[in-house]
């Protein structure tokens, strides 16, 4: 029914390029990406008291769930790299996904909430994988560990080099050698960690990728037709 209705909706916006491409080949008017945002209530920097310090700081940690498209084979990269890691994603990073790490990586929770946040800002380095099933070049993550404060090291794309300086602002990866070596590289830097992490909590708040802002270009979009 959804498809069947494109053509009768002024306006349509979707997550992903790839989506506006195949709405038109279904008849919509017009499409067009409205990307995702962070809250900026929740995908903020925080101080960790001791028991959070205990319970969240590490080197390298992904916030975020499993899906069977490599991304358990970069968390075994990193592990057998020596480098500290913690996941928090809930159940389905299980002892049949992670084999022999599993007892090592546990307890792998769900965080949310202010844990989201925590999390993130517990560690030095924060992962970004992208969805394959989705088709992701971006996903909200891309922009809320930034606006956590937190050095994003993400899945390299042309759109995520398009929304962020490489090195600069975000770092990037292309294989798992890459990741591991970024990875250390950021690690044993404190300076170029905190340097990008500043830059990349800028460049988010500037280009208005704040839940506010989108909105507002939402809104105007809409208005301007």
């Amino acid at each position: 029914w959804y498809l069947r209705c494109l053509p009768h909706f002024d306006r349509n916006f979707f997550y992903r390029r790839g989506n506006c491409a195949e709405a038109m080949e279904n008849g919509a008017r017009h499409a067009d990406v409205l990307l995702p945002y962070f809250l900026p209530w929740q995908d903020r920097p925080v101080e960790l008291s001791p028991t959070d310090q205990d319970r969240f700081a590490t080197d390298v940690v992904f916030v975020g769930h499993y899906e069977p498209d490599g991304r358990e084979h970069s968390v075994r990269a990193l592990v057998g790299a020596g480098i500290q890691l913690k996941i928090w994603g809930g159940r389905y990073w299980n002892r049949e996904v992670l084999g022999d790490l599993y007892d090592r990586l546990q307890p792998i929770e769900l965080a949310e909430g202010d844990e989201y946040a925590k999390a993130l800002c517990g560690a030095k380095v924060c992962l970004a994988f992208l969805s394959k099933l989705n088709r992701d070049t971006y996903t909200r993550r891309c922009f809320e560990i930034p606006a956590c404060g937190r050095v994003m090291l993400a899945e390299r794309t042309d759109d995520l080099l398009r929304l962020f300086k490489e090195d600069e602002e975000a770092c990037f990866f292309s294989s798992n050698e890459e990741l591991v070596k970024k990875a250390r590289w950021l690690i044993a830097n404190k300076a170029n960690r905190d340097r990008i992490a500043e830059a990349g909590f800028r460049r988010v708040w500037a280009d208005g990728h704040d839940l506010g802002s989108r909105a507002k270009e939402f809104v105007g979009r809409i208005i301007n037709q």
